[in-house]
């Protein structure tokens, strides 16, 4: 608003989120006494995409009108929102049921059980 002459950006669309593991942070896989410890950082959310249908409305105020930096702010603010949508959503932790399950399915042959822990750091054991 300004001068009391009001304008509005209002958009919508849809995005696709990717969650699972950063392959660049560190884990760790121990065989100890038939049993697979495996220490993983916490799944998180890899890319959030727009699927390319954002549409806009846009409503001038009077002497106020919406321009290309209004649409760029509420593009940003939008990309934020579903960012953040993302990270709330249950999916985010299905990573952790499909990475269990790989795992297990992978350390069978080595191991009788596999004990998983998450952590947002992980330290692994030092060269001796």
């Amino acid at each position: 608003t300004w001068m009391r002459s009001t304008k509005e950006v209002a958009i919508a669309g849809s995005f696709e989120a990717k969650a699972g593991f950063d392959l660049q942070q560190k884990f760790s896989v121990n065989l100890k006494n038939d049993t697979a410890y495996v220490a993983l950082p916490e799944p998180i959310i890899l890319s959030v995409e727009s699927q390319g249908d954002i549409t806009y409305r846009d409503e001038n105020g009077i002497w106020n009108w919406v321009n290309p930096d209004d649409r760029t702010q509420a593009t940003n603010a939008f990309i934020t929102d579903a960012r953040k949508y993302a990270e709330q959503a249950a999916f985010v932790q299905d990573a952790k049921i499909k990475m269990e399950e790989r795992l297990k399915v992978l350390l069978q042959p080595h191991a009788k059980g596999v004990v998983i822990r998450y952590s947002s750091t992980i330290s692994l054991p030092q060269p001796k």
